[in-house]
């Protein structure tokens, strides 16, 4: 991936699938970044939508990290140390917004509102002027009014904090309050509205854009451009994370930025459910690797809210803090890649890890073979459920032993012993009834393996992959 000024040839499969939405006020939005990106300071825009659009989905209790117990007793817990991590948040956001501000002219509407770009003098007699409506902003009022917002957001906390009780109620309000506030800022409302940006979003790619133009269908072609889009977008979000991991810095708020990435991963289930799910014609292959990356991104996304990131707001050791979030970091980011490459390989089974990606450790592509042989073995068991009759059993405990030999090493003993209990009682099944009940038994145990198994993650600290090539 890679920033460039304005959109890419209309031969990019995925500058087709980027196009900007025809809402109104896009091409005004695709102006300021322009500027933005011209005046040397895109980071600072980039990083600013992360952290408006992480602060959005951390106030969204289903994406804040808590375990099973806390989760059913939400209600009455206290959130005062999510609202730190909110605060927290809000700071990161506000030194983006300023460093926009300082940099000089933002590009935007300009007096005569032909999307020009206004001067420093023009800039001051808006800010003494009266506030605009949200329709009359130009990029410096939206900024100035997003930071107006951000303060009352601090104070609101502040002034709850200092009673060392933050109920939910609460913290619920807070969010709301925040959503509806965003809306009157309007080039940041249009930002983080914007799903794709062309000049940071386009993935740069040979491999995969060899592999688009293969696909006949113009309607499939642009469905998979976007899911890959999607993929790499959870990707660059991951950047954050992964550059302060390194550092000796305060972590705990980028739970917030994990937040963001448990709400994307479920968006991209509903986006893959809805373009792929009902498509009677598709391929099998197709259907069974898009069932299978909708597993992986939900599984994960759970399995990083209520397992690894789950008590880090309340943690008092840094180190256990910093060891926790580079876990979720592996586990996501292999996620994403394994996600990647499995559905480029439906199309193009030449496509190798290292077409897309660099410096993916080999623990990371065995984890992603292993879930993915997982997944292969629990569809052929439901398969079999299908059937009326037991005749193949040869074939499926040929099946359980070929994956035994190979993974025996990345399960728990507790897995296998469960493992082998259930194979051996299928051998022993004394009529179709009673193997249809057993195989759907076994299914059971199978699906819980793929949602909550041992399978070895990236070792932390291991070589930090690139997000693309």
């Amino acid at each position: 991936m890679s920033a460039r000024h304005g959109v890419r040839s209309q031969g990019d499969p995925f500058a087709s699938a980027l196009r900007p939405d025809a809402a109104a006020g896009m091409k005004r939005l695709s102006n300021w970044i322009n500027a933005v990106q011209a005046s040397g300071r895109l980071e600072d825009l980039t990083h600013l939508e992360i952290w408006l659009k992480a602060l959005s989905a951390f106030f969204n209790p289903e994406n804040v990290p808590l375990t099973a117990t806390e989760r059913s007793d939400i209600s009455d817990r206290s959130f005062a140390a999510e609202a730190r991590i909110a605060r927290r948040t809000i700071q990161m956001a506000e030194l983006h917004a300023v460093n926009l501000l300082a940099s000089g002219p933002n590009g935007g509407d300009s007096p005569a509102g032909d999307g020009g770009v206004p001067g420093r003098a023009h800039t001051r007699a808006k800010a003494a002027a009266a506030v605009p409506t949200a329709e009359e902003q130009g990029p410096v009022d939206s900024l100035m009014r997003l930071l107006e917002v951000l303060n009352d957001l601090r104070v609101l906390i502040d002034t709850s904090a200092a009673q060392h009780h933050f109920p939910f109620q609460h913290y619920l309000a807070v969010g709301r309050l925040y959503r509806h506030s965003l809306k009157d800022c309007r080039y940041l409302d249009m930002l983080t509205g914007q799903r794709f940006k062309p000049q940071y979003d386009l993935v740069e790619n040979a491999a995969l854009n060899a592999l688009l133009r293969r696909i006949g269908e113009d309607r499939l072609r642009q469905h998979v451009a976007t899911v890959l889009l999607h993929l790499f977008q959870l990707q660059r979000l991951l950047l954050l994370p992964r550059a302060a991991l390194g550092g000796g810095g305060p972590l705990r708020h980028y739970l917030a930025v994990f937040a963001l990435l448990h709400e994307e991963m479920l968006r991209l289930c509903s986006f893959i459910r809805s373009r792929f799910g009902k498509r009677a014609e598709m391929a099998t292959q197709l259907r069974a690797t898009m069932g299978w990356v909708c597993e992986a991104l939900r599984n994960n996304a759970r399995r990083a809210i209520e397992r690894d990131l789950a008590l880090v707001a309340s943690e008092t050791s840094a180190p256990a803090v910093a060891s926790k979030m580079a876990r979720a970091y592996d586990l996501l980011q292999g996620c994403f890649q394994g996600c990647t490459v499995s559905l480029a390989q439906t199309f193009e089974p030449w496509v190798g890890w290292d077409d897309l990606f660099v410096n993916v450790p080999a623990s990371t592509i065995a984890a992603h073979k292993v879930h993915r042989d997982l997944s292969d073995l629990r569809l052929y068991v439901q398969f079999l459920i299908g059937k009326s009759d037991i005749s193949n059993l040869e074939g499926l405990m040929e099946r359980l032993v070929a994956f035994r030999e190979t993974w025996l090493h990345h399960f728990a003993d507790s897995d296998w012993g469960e493992f082998e209990h259930l194979s051996g009682i299928l051998i022993h099944a004394r009529s179709e009834r009673e193997f249809h009940e057993m195989l759907s038994g076994f299914s059971l145990f199978l699906e819980a393996l793929a949602e909550w198994g041992t399978a070895q993650s990236p070792q932390v600290g291991s070589p930090r992959p690139e997000s693309g090539r």
